[in-house]
């Protein structure tokens, strides 16, 4: 399982990259979608203005249990075949009746410097390794 996060606002970006994002229901800045492996080539267009890495357990359960919503209401409990479902990609959240986006906070401890526009190895953008570390810290 792939976890998309946006970084960039609308601002300055051309129809194509704005579509591509509105597809991916990437609607506001700091906004999470999780996608299948399988999926990797819609992100082509906008790989420059979003970080996205493989997620692990612990960090969908965290992020789960505390943005995932269901008939507009937080989750009381997660139950943990639904997190073995999502990351075996035998099922996903919209099948399950879960929101399919997740709203994030700006990542407490900031940004260093001007990393937000920098790929990934001097920024955050791109492909990350570290994406479970910047969901957590989002949360």
């Amino acid at each position: 399982m792939i976890a998309i996060i946006r970084m960039h606002g609308m601002i300055g970006l051309d129809r194509k990259k704005a579509d591509a994002l509105d597809r991916l229901m990437l609607r506001g800045k700091f906004s999470c979608v999780l996608l299948p492996a399988s999926e990797m080539p819609k992100i082509f267009n906008v790989k420059d203005l979003v970080a996205y890495g493989e997620i692990d357990e612990k960090t969908l359960r965290m992020l789960l249990a505390a943005r995932g919503k269901k008939n507009n209401k937080f989750l009381e409990a997660v139950p943990e075949a639904l997190v073995k479902g999502l990351l075996g990609e035998k099922t996903t959240l919209k099948k399950e009746g879960l929101k399919p986006y997740f709203g994030l906070h700006p990542p407490k401890g900031g940004f260093k410097n001007k990393s937000l526009k920098l790929g990934y190895p001097q920024g955050v953008t791109g492909k990350n390794d570290k994406i479970n570390e910047l969901i957590q810290r989002m949360l």
